[in-house]
């Protein structure tokens, strides 16, 4: 990274800082409200997505093991606790996701910076204009959550801001009271597959 002044500094603490409660209260949310405020603190995706990655990782594990632990209390010998993730569908959704994923880091670790950050601001545009005209992506029938999910993958890959697309689906398929966790344990594994990669391509010290 280049270096900075300090006031990028404050500003790139403070837009984390934030982001965390966002992902906190909501359960998504935190990247795709944090990345295009970093990318104009200063233009280097490649540089903020792997700590993006680290600050998911931190979060999701933390709230989705605390979730456990509170349902663990509240279970007794007559009524056993209930996980509070939807295995079931999560693995199946990620069969889905897993190739679209792999092909958007792909793409990220081989496109200039420039070219990243217009897809970006393109993709945060989309989701912009669907809620400002109240029409948030919604899953419909088996197809469309292919689709989304499939859209979703690719877009966590590049940039980590599937959040809206993957949730729609999801929303529609798992219980309310495990949807917030069951989307932890989803973010913390769609991390582990872009930090390994960025790992393996050595880009997480460039």
């Amino acid at each position: 990274m280049t270096d900075l002044l300090w006031y990028q500094y404050a500003l790139i603490g403070l837009i984390f800082a934030w982001s965390g409660f966002v992902r906190t209260s909501l359960g998504f949310g935190g990247a795709v409200l944090a990345l295009p405020f970093l990318l104009l603190v200063t233009n280097q995706p490649l540089v903020f997505l792997p700590i993006i990655a680290i600050h998911l990782l931190i979060f999701s594990s933390w709230i989705a093991w605390n979730g456990h632990r509170q349902l663990q209390k509240e279970s007794s010998a007559t009524r056993p606790a209930e996980s509070n993730i939807d295995w079931a569908y999560l693995r199946k959704a990620l069969k889905i996701m897993i190739i679209p994923k792999l092909i958007g880091v792909v793409g990220l670790l081989t496109l200039p910076a420039q070219v990243m950050t217009s897809i970006i601001f393109g993709i945060v545009f989309i989701y912009a204009i669907g809620y400002v005209l109240n029409r948030p992506f919604k899953s419909k029938n088996k197809y469309v959550d292919y689709v989304l999910l499939a859209l979703g993958g690719y877009v966590s890959g590049t940039s980590l801001i599937g959040a809206p697309l993957i949730v729609a689906v999801f929303a529609a398929h798992v219980a309310k009271e495990q949807l917030r966790d069951t989307m932890f344990v989803l973010w913390f594994i769609l991390v582990v597959i872009k930090m390994v990669s960025f790992l393996i391509a050595g880009s997480i010290y460039s």
